[in-house]
């Protein structure tokens, strides 16, 4: 009967260490999100601070601990300054600690290139990731390859370190067979690319070329609201993970990402 019993609190202990040990690992190694539309009222994200609330508490159930906040920046459209940025980013960050969620906010733009928008990067009107070299960068889903690759290499040029936004979406790269090929001379020239973690459900031929090849460098949700384009990791992490590695799996959820956070932190 004693050893019974002692058996059985070996068990409790066992699986009351194991629970904590598993809960100390998830808040090691939480996801960072590199792309969302999280602040209220400037762009096509949420609308108000509560409709930012409710997307912060998804994104802390699918284990997302940092978020780089990017609002669309596009030259002589954007009505909002950096500093209009810096100010939400604070206000949600007061709203995160009390309510607990063990979230971190960092400041960014998903940029839609032109050399508008390249001169206002170089002046600090619009926003590198996190105040590192890192720059998310889009286009229109149907610019022509000449062009995507002028506009990567030109950030570049400045100074930039370039990395595609929601990649899985240009024309130009995912047509054909011949065109998926172009991201190798993306990757080559240096040039990162990051998919949404919608397109990597949706398991099309470009997202698994570019996973299949370890080309994409970054998984994140392109998150705007807490409905269907809300900050959704965990199911991604999880089919990921099971396809195609934990190593590679960490790389694209956080690993690749810690590269910017230490970067803004030095």
């Amino acid at each position: 009967m004693w050893k019974y019993k002692e058996f059985s609190i070996n068990l409790l202990l066992f699986r009351k260490t194991y629970d904590t040990l598993k809960k100390a690992m998830d808040n090691l190694f939480k996801f960072v999100d590199i792309h969302s539309h999280l602040l209220p009222g400037i762009d096509d994200g949420p609308r108000d601070v509560e409709s930012a609330m409710a997307m912060l508490h998804l994104a802390a159930r699918n284990r997302i601990g940092t978020i780089i906040c990017t609002p669309h920046y596009k030259a002589g459209v954007t009505d909002y300054t950096s500093v209009d940025v810096d100010v939400l980013i604070k206000q949600l960050s007061v709203r995160i600690t009390d309510e607990g969620l063990g979230i971190k906010l960092y400041s960014g733009n998903e940029i839609y290139y032109s050399e508008a928008a390249l001169s206002a990067l170089e002046g600090g009107q619009a926003k590198t990731l996190a105040d590192s070299d890192f720059v998310l960068s889009e286009f229109a889903p149907w610019v022509r390859w000449e062009e995507l690759q002028e506009g990567l290499f030109n950030l570049k040029s400045a100074g930039f370190r370039p990395i595609l936004a929601h990649s899985e979406r240009y024309e130009c790269l995912t047509k054909s067979r011949e065109e998926r090929k172009r991201a190798n001379i993306l990757r080559e020239y240096g040039i990162l690319l990051q998919i949404n973690a919608e397109a990597v459900m949706q398991k099309g031929k470009f997202t698994k070329y570019l996973l299949k090849n370890e080309l994409a460098d970054f998984v994140a949700t392109d998150a705007h609201s807490n409905r269907r384009r809300g900050p959704y990791l965990k199911e991604a992490s999880v089919y990921l993970e099971k396809k195609y590695g934990k190593v590679y799996t960490n790389r694209l959820l956080y690993g690749n990402a810690d590269m910017i956070i230490n970067e803004a932190t030095r």
